[in-house]
This record gives C-alpha cells, sequence and structure tokens, in this order.
C-alpha cells in the first residue's frame, strides 16, 4: 500500500514536472526575444515610429511563433498556466503578451513615442 501511494505521487510529480517545465521555458525564450528585439534591434530599426514598432511586433511574434511551433508542433506538449493547460500556439501568444505588457509602454517612453492621444475638448 505504501508503495502504491509513493508510485501515484511520483506519477503526479512527474506530470507536474512535465507540464511546468515546458512552460517555464517558452516563457523565458519569450522574454529573451522580446528583450532582444526591444533593447537591441528596435532602437536602431525603429526608433521613434509607432508604424515601425508595430511591424516589428508583428515579425518578433512571427518569428516565435516559427521557434516554438518547430519545436512542439505535433507533440501533444501542453503548457501549464496553473488553471488552465494550452497547446503551443495559444500559449507562446499568452507569454509575448504578458512580456509586451510591460516592455511596449516602458520602450515608449525611452523613445517618446505617444500610444494614445487625449481627446480634444
Amino acid at each position: 500500500m505504501n508503495r502504491a501511494n509513493e508510485s501515484r505521487n511520483a506519477n503526479c510529480e512527474a506530470r507536474h514536472l512535465t507540464t511546468t517545465m515546458p512552460t517555464l521555458i517558452l516563457f523565458l525564450f519569450c522574454l529573451g526575444a522580446a528583450l532582444l528585439a526591444y533593447e537591441l534591434i528596435y532602437p536602431v530599426l525603429v526608433k521613434g515610429s509607432l508604424s515601425r514598432l508595430v511591424v516589428g511586433d508583428l515579425g518578433l511574434t512571427i518569428a516565435a511563433l516559427g521557434v516554438v511551433g518547430t519545436k512542439f508542433m505535433g507533440s501533444d506538449t501542453q503548457f501549464n498556466f496553473g488553471l488552465f493547460e494550452l497547446g503551443w500556439l495559444p500559449a507562446t501568444l499568452l507569454c509575448l503578451i504578458a512580456v509586451e505588457t510591460v516592455l511596449v509602454p516602458r520602450y515608449c517612453r525611452r523613445f517618446g513615442i505617444t500610444l494614445f492621444t487625449p481627446p480634444q475638448d
């Protein structure tokens, strides 16, 4: 009976690691790709243009989806986000959105890009 419980606990821990580790790897990849873009590439290519920033973000998203898709497409890997699990495509998009939510306003302040214009009265 004791061995059965140990085996069940080991299976539970293994399941947790197999869904948590890919999520961590995915998040760190998205963070690294976005930091590379926002700290090294965009200051040279985008500078102070919002339209160029949008095009650059589209390129970043396509590149990230390509890399992650190459690694995880066809596998049944699920990415665990605590309350829910996602496949590789929505998980990648969610991670990029989370990372860019922090980086975009910071970049815009740094280079004087206005995201929203106040309404004129």
